[in-house]
């Protein structure tokens, strides 16, 4: 047999290593459930595997014998750098972030909360293809590391690194068609998070012409002329009317058209995905769900009792 030549790559270790020089750049995820959980809460984990993806497990298998050591052990050799964990009790829902290996981690309650089959049951048109989920979602937030109390300083820091960073010089726009809300309410001390589809929309282009761009020929059999079909009045939709001017932005001309044109004013429009929640911080804990609490919202125990649960946690270890 002919000696196999040593370095040099196949088409498909090339392509493995590519895939892995990628995954280890973006921070990857775990979206598991624990405990007795009924079939709503286990739709809404699919549903956040899906805001997540590529950059988590979209077919995860949990059984009730995964400990927590389970999941830290594979996390470094797949690159795993959080932990998101649904649980269920009497009281309510939860949402648990750790960060892996040694933590922090961050209890939120699940106060509301909508699947993203009820939130795309109420548009009127869903723009929805598989191609917007090979990329993550970027983070749009109004939580800034530096600023606030320290919970939530530590809050929008584990969001942030959730979420893979964009290089605003670096990053290709058109790969970036979904995002991410996470909106701090000081009033009712409460985190909106919603999911959206981003869309680039051409401005000062008729509903008519948008048709014929898109290589969809209308019927005009009830019209005598191409004329009045462009001219038709209500051809204007009722998103381009009401667009608001402060959304307009520069995008250069793709490859196809041609560079005569110059750059042209598009509109980004937000079309919302789901899953909705609303959740509210109940606890910090130092270590992997477990250790010194940092912040509750609660409960404040005091010196003795800090001391008291110090002194059962070493008997415990």
């Amino acid at each position: 047999m002919p000696r196999r030549k040593l370095g040099r790559l196949t088409r498909k270790n090339r392509r493995e290593a590519k895939n892995q020089a990628v995954t280890e750049q973006h921070p990857q995820c775990f979206v598991v459930t624990r405990g007795n959980t009924g079939p709503t809460l286990k739709k809404l984990t699919q549903d956040f595997r899906t805001v997540m993806e590529p950059n988590t497990a979209a077919r995860l298998r949990h059984t009730q014998k995964n400990s927590l050591k389970d999941y830290v052990a594979v996390a470094a050799t797949l690159h795993v750098t959080h932990l998101v964990i649904f649980t269920q009790t009497k009281l309510g829902l939860y949402l648990k972030l750790c960060r892996l290996p040694h933590g922090p981690s961050l209890i939120f309650r699940i106060n509301n909360f909508a699947q993203c089959k009820d939130v795309l049951s109420t548009l009127k048109k869903q723009h929805t293809h598989p191609g917007m989920y090979l990329m993550g979602p970027c983070l749009m937030t109004n939580l800034q590391p530096e600023e606030g109390d320290l919970q939530l300083q530590l809050a929008a820091k584990m969001f942030l690194d959730m979420f893979p960073t964009i290089t605003p010089h670096e990053a290709k726009t058109k790969a970036i068609q979904r995002c991410c809300l996470i909106h701090y309410d000081a009033e009712e001390g409460v985190f909106d998070f919603r999911h959206y589809a981003i869309q680039v929309v051409p401005v000062g282009i008729s509903k008519a012409v948008k048709k014929f761009n898109k290589r969809k020929l209308p019927d005009l059999s009830s019209f005598s002329d191409v004329s009045e079909f462009m001219t038709k009045s209500g051809m204007l939709s009722e998103s381009e009317a009401e667009d608001d001017p402060s959304a307009h932005v520069t995008v250069p001309p793709s490859k196809k058209a041609s560079k005569k044109l110059g750059p042209q004013k598009s509109s980004v429009r937000l079309s919302e995905l789901g899953p909705r929640l609303t959740l509210q911080l109940l606890k910090v804990e130092e270590g992997l769900l477990e250790g010194n609490v940092l912040y509750s919202s609660i409960y404040t125990k005091s010196a003795e009792e800090k001391l008291e649960l110090e002194k059962r946690r070493r008997i415990k270890k």
